[in-house]
């Protein structure tokens, strides 16, 4: 009897954690893309001659993006309809990098083929970057976090061998992918983090439903590069800048 007793105890205490933990391989993620612009105000030598005008900015710019997938592919989109015009008082968010390298970008994954498409706009040039999908080395961490209701567990790499990057990832979603061309995790990646870019990635709603995937619409001028000659492109365009651009090649090639 005690025995029993034990057991049923056992099996009741387990059972909502059992029921809880439910896997999924398919639906629709929207992530909301904060970039700290206050912070980027007070630390960037680059921003010095805006500091006079920071009061009139807000302290952040937000834009969203919309994840479809399922266990072969995926798309994600910049949501036009979610970024309104800023008030006339703060026009010159509309100059600021940020809204002017790689701010709407939109990426096509075939997980099946190993391949990725990304289509992305550098100040007035559309490029249409066609390459094998990006590899990342992840060192998985401990920490753990809920992020729109799913338990995700940190993991951190560079980019450009030194800018770091902080995921969390939940492997009850069985899809490895995530914001941008991240990818590489054992599930899918619901939250982001660079700071060096004071710009963040965190799922504000995940949908468990038939992915509604999108056609992509390339405009007519558009060049057509791989991953190595876009760089290289950038590079040679960034050259003769003033100043430091490296934080431009970070935020096109993410």
């Amino acid at each position: 009897m005690l025995f029993y007793k034990s057991y049923l105890f056992l099996l009741v205490f387990c059972l909502p954690f059992t029921v809880k933990a439910q896997f999924y391989a398919r639906g629709e993620i929207t992530y909301q893309r904060t970039y700290n612009l206050k912070l980027a105000l007070q630390l960037e030598e680059r921003y010095k001659n805006f500091k006079e005008y920071a009061k009139n900015l807000p302290d952040d710019i937000k834009a969203y993006h919309t994840l479809h997938f399922n266990g072969q592919k995926s798309d994600y989109y910049f949501l036009q309809d979610s970024v309104k015009e800023d008030a006339s008082e703060n026009r010159l968010i509309n100059f600021l990098p940020i809204k002017r390298v790689a701010f709407q970008n939109q990426v096509w994954t075939d997980f099946k083929q190993h391949t990725q498409k990304a289509l992305k706009k550098i100040f007035e040039t559309n490029f249409l970057i066609t390459d094998s999908l990006p590899e990342y080395q992840w060192k998985i961490e401990d920490d753990i976090r809920t992020i729109a209701g799913y338990p995700c567990r940190k993991a951190i790499t560079t980019i450009d061998d030194s800018v770091v990057v902080v995921a969390f990832y939940t492997d009850q979603i069985m899809v490895s992918g995530g914001p941008e061309s991240f990818n590489g995790l054992q599930g899918m990646i619901l939250g982001l983090a660079i700071p060096r870019l004071y710009t963040t990635w965190f799922a504000t709603k995940v949908s468990i439903v038939e992915p509604d995937f999108k056609s992509p619409d390339i405009p007519k001028k558009t060049e057509k590069v791989d991953r190595k000659d876009y760089l290289k492109g950038l590079k040679k365009a960034t050259s003769s800048w003033w100043g430091n651009t490296d934080y431009l090649i970070w935020m096109s090639v993410l």
